[in-house]
């Protein structure tokens, strides 16, 4: 009882410390990286209002890597410390240390669940709700004062805005981030705003040019109408909330899951959905049987290539296995409730092949 105590207070501690280092780097780059690969478009007020959600969504990814450093280092310093051969010595069997190592990666495991059916989809849910609220603000608020606005594949320019109609305003299409595919400008025009299919819907009067090429072109085509309609794709920024899965309640999706019984596609899905939030729980537990006996057999000074040998085997295996799981269950070519678990077989199977090799010794 003494040693498993101590054992789990050591793992905790190098826990906590290994998950406080990763949360501040991930707290402090992610959120920024993020900003302006997708959000710069919209404004840094926003950025600082979604921070707090970025955090929840990163400690999911924290906890089985954290774990796992940990486990690799205390089991490594045990084995560096000639304790795992005290321990073999005093006729204690390693599976008596293995066992409160399980108990913690079951407790880890259930917040790990809690967190990707409960605040996870809240998260996702509240980002793209501040999402959708800061590009109305912007597009829609008498107050308007931003004169440039640059949307993913678009950038809209104007010289007024006043009782809901634009003067004077430009839009710009992009083949890529550089180059410009097509200009049109108009006199006026009015914006709706279509939460629903992820949208902007223009509706422009008096064209003064409109160029289906080079927006540069010297002999673009003018006053081909007097009206035209042009729809902006917001889905890069958010998504319709019935296809954003992963903000919708496990309740949510049973009611989809009921509703979309004779639709296979996207019942698979919804099935690949729900099920993957309970089969990544197990990663801190897969993550602390694979650190803990690859931390007992790597030799003396070894601890730092033990954790490269384990991030190896996670990341070239364990994340890996994962996306293809979900690939193949959302994609219907097998059964959701078996190719989300893929990942875990694997690796479970992986783990007991390692801990047999220190059981044996």
């Amino acid at each position: 009882m003494i040693l498993q105590r101590y054992i789990i207070r050591e793992l905790v501690i190098a826990f906590f410390m290994v998950f406080s280092v990763l949360l501040g780097i991930v707290t402090l780059t992610v959120p920024f990286f993020q900003f302006h690969r997708k959000y710069s478009h919209i404004g840094m007020d926003f950025l600082i209002s979604v921070v707090p959600f970025f955090i929840p969504l990163s400690i999911i990814y924290i906890i089985p890597i954290a774990i796992l450093v940990a486990s690799v280092f205390v089991f490594g310093r045990f084995s560096e410390n000639n304790e795992i051969t005290a321990i073999k010595a005093g006729g204690i069997h390693l599976a008596r240390v293995i066992r409160p190592v399980f108990l913690l990666g079951v407790f880890l495991g259930i917040i790990m669940v809690i967190m990707n059916s409960n605040f996870i989809p809240y998260c996702y849910a509240q980002t793209r709700n501040l999402t959708i609220s800061a590009l109305k603000s912007r597009f829609l608020s008498p107050n308007i004062s931003v004169k440039n606005i640059q949307l993913p594949g678009y950038r809209i320019s104007y010289d007024d805005f006043k009782d809901g109609v634009f003067k004077n305003i430009a839009i710009v299409k992009f083949i890529d981030e550089k180059n410009a595919y097509d200009l049109v400008k108009a006199a006026k025009g009015t914006v709706d705003f279509d939460e629903k299919n992820a949208s902007l819907s223009f509706d422009l009067q008096q064209i003064i040019k409109e160029s289906e090429t080079d927006w540069e072109s010297k002999d673009p085509k003018i006053g081909l109408s007097d009206s035209l309609k042009i729809k902006v794709d917001l889905s890069p920024l958010f998504l319709d909330r019935k296809k954003n899965l992963v903000a919708l309640s496990n309740d949510e999706l049973n009611r989809m899951i009921k509703k979309n019984e004779t639709d296979r596609f996207r019942l698979s899905q919804i099935l690949t959905e729900k099920h993957k939030r309970f089969s990544l729980g197990l990663a801190p537990l897969i993550f602390l049987l694979i650190g803990t006996p690859v931390g007992i057999l790597m030799k003396k000074g070894s601890k730092v290539a033990g954790v490269g040998l384990s991030f190896l085997i996670v990341s070239l295996g364990y994340y890996p296995l994962v996306m293809f799981g979900n690939f193949i269950g959302s994609g219907g070519y097998a059964p959701p409730q078996l190719a989300v678990w893929l990942a875990n077989s694997v690796s479970l199977i992986t783990a007991g092949v390692l801990l047999y090799l220190i059981f044996r010794k």
